[in-house]
């Protein structure tokens, strides 16, 4: 009977936790210059933030990988990985509407990371010639989650080590 308190009350606890976190707000950062974009399945873009920092920015046109690509972020910051730091931005309407290169871009809330520059995006490369990220990748390749789209195999959520 102990163990079944104890389990209940752990339980009201973590549901206390998680109402708590929900209850805060989402913290976005405003999106204000477009720099670039690559022709990509997830079709990401360069904007310049409110913070003056570069993030890559992705939609819902990306579908799951943002919601993949934001929980690998925050993750590798947790085990110190060299990831480009997750950020929520809010695209305006008024930057779509005066930038011909986001025409098919819905405003809102998008996942970001900030930019690193000239980093590459050979994760086993980068694994294997720093032996401290070794850990790191065996920690957080298995989150690469794999789905199925148009017959196809595709990864999703590529880490950055």
């Amino acid at each position: 009977m102990c163990n079944f308190n104890y389990q209940e009350e752990n339980q009201i606890q973590w549901r206390k936790q998680l109402e708590d976190e929900i209850a805060k707000p989402i913290q976005t950062l405003n999106a204000i210059q477009y720099t670039q974009s690559w022709r990509t399945k997830s079709e990401p873009i360069l904007l310049e933030c409110e913070d003056s920092q570069d993030y890559v920015v992705k939609t819902k046109n990306a579908g799951r990988q943002i919601i993949n690509d934001q929980l690998v972020a925050r993750l590798g910051e947790l085990l110190d990985a060299p990831v480009g730091q997750p950020k929520l931005i809010d695209i305006p309407q008024e930057l779509i509407d005066c930038t011909l290169h986001l025409k098919n871009i819905s405003p809102g809330t998008a996942h970001g990371t900030r930019w690193i520059p000239d980093c590459i995006d050979q994760y086993t490369l980068i694994a294997i010639s720093e032996p401290k990220n070794r850990l790191r990748l065996v920690l957080l390749v298995p989150l690469r989650v794999s789905q199925k789209a148009k017959g196809k195999r595709q990864k999703v959520g590529l880490v950055r080590l």
